[in-house]
């Protein structure tokens, strides 16, 4: 994905159940993670744990964006 800048992303409430279910420490870096991700498109470097989480919601993330970029074309 290039890097775009956008202004909102969606969250879902399942993200939170999913996240809030894991020690503080891993939910503030997939926290970060997907902010950073959902508005910058940098993938910061993540722990195992970290990392498999938000890799599913990065997925959600490129299908939600890549849906509002073909409606606005």
């Amino acid at each position: 994905m290039d890097k775009i800048r956008r202004t909102s992303f969606v969250f879902y409430k399942d993200w939170l159940n999913t996240i809030n279910e894991l020690p503080q420490e891993i939910q503030f870096d997939i926290y970060k993670a997907i902010a950073e991700y959902g508005i910058n498109g940098n993938i910061p470097e993540l722990k195992p744990v970290a990392k498999a989480v938000f890799s599913l919601i990065k997925q959600t993330i490129d299908r939600d964006c890549g849906k509002h970029e073909d409606k606005s074309l």
